[in-house]
């Protein structure tokens, strides 16, 4: 053994001398370096546990909103059956937050793009099941809006249970306002016109006749206006705009009946007109009230 033997050798930085440990870790690096630290079969089968894990979590979240459906009268009842509805879905948010954490990097944009969709929308939702009465229909738009970028990022992801139906809340919450709304938007007018008929009944022939039926038109135009204000889910829409044609029409036909009162050709003309367009309207009522229960909510034609 020559005296060099003894003294501790400094290793080449070439690739020559490096030993087989460094050259080994060196590949590695590289391997994980331009593959991202999986396969593409291992993101594949990462990414199908995670659909089916979300799918999962949705499908308990569906189940668990259903079971607070319930009779609703007044608003009361609807903010009862609808705070229910944020904690289902504060919770469910936090599965699929975890469920998307598991990935790590190997998430792929699609479902980073819906884990980003879910917060907005459950905020959404929290805030909309604890709005004030007046705030309602504002806060029902938002869910709306945050709901149908969730539907969408989920639909993309390969997501069925967290977009079935386009989303669950949003259109459930959107319906109960819509019909709230209606319900209040209906009696109110009701009240008002049997107020105005009765005044119209004690009126004198002639102008007083005139002015009191001009009254009641007036509250069916307001009736148009306020229904005009609402925004109808997505089922009711076509019917509801039906409705507001009718209406329209019969308060404009109204109208030419109380100004043309005199004049015996254009007052039975308008009288026909009318006479044709009730019952039109009454069975677009009748079709609103089935597709959107408002049976249940003590609505009636």
């Amino acid at each position: 053994m020559s005296p060099d033997d003894d003294e501790p050798r400094v290793r080449s930085t070439t690739g020559a001398g490096r030993s087989p440990v460094a050259v080994l870790a060196a590949v590695a690096v590289m391997l994980l370096a331009g593959c991202g630290g999986a396969s593409d079969g291992e993101k594949r089968a990462d990414r199908a546990r995670y659909v089916t894990a979300a799918d999962g979590f949705c499908a308990e979240a569906n189940r668990a909103i259903a079971q607070h459906d319930r009779y609703i009268e007044d608003f009361d009842d609807f903010t009862s059956a609808a705070r229910p509805w944020g904690e289902v879905m504060e919770a469910t948010a936090a599965d699929l937050h975890a469920a998307r954490a598991k990935l790590g990097d190997s998430a792929d944009a699609k479902v980073k793009l819906f884990d980003a969709a879910i917060d907005p929308y459950v905020s959404a939702v929290v805030r909309f099941a604890r709005s004030a009465e007046e705030a309602v229909p504002r806060a029902g738009r938002r869910v709306r809006r945050s709901g149908d970028a969730l539907y969408r990022a989920a639909q993309a992801a390969g997501l069925k249970n967290c977009g079935r139906g386009g989303n669950l809340i949003a259109e459930r919450g959107t319906h109960a306002v819509y019909v709230l709304a209606f319900r209040d938007i209906y009696f109110d007018t009701q009240f008002r016109v049997k107020r105005l008929g009765r005044a119209f009944d004690r009126a004198a022939p002639g102008p007083p006749l005139v002015a009191a039926a001009r009254l009641i038109t007036q509250a069916w135009r307001a009736e148009h206006r306020a229904l005009g204000r609402l925004e109808p889910p997505r089922a009711l829409r076509r019917l509801h705009q039906a409705k507001r044609r009718l209406d329209l029409a019969i308060v404009n036909t109204r109208e030419v009946l109380e100004d043309d009162a005199t004049t015996p050709a254009a007052f039975q003309s308008a009288r026909n007109r009318l006479r044709r367009l009730s019952p039109r309207k009454d069975r677009v009522i009748e079709r609103l009230q089935k597709a959107a229960g408002l049976d249940d909510f003590a609505v009636q034609p």
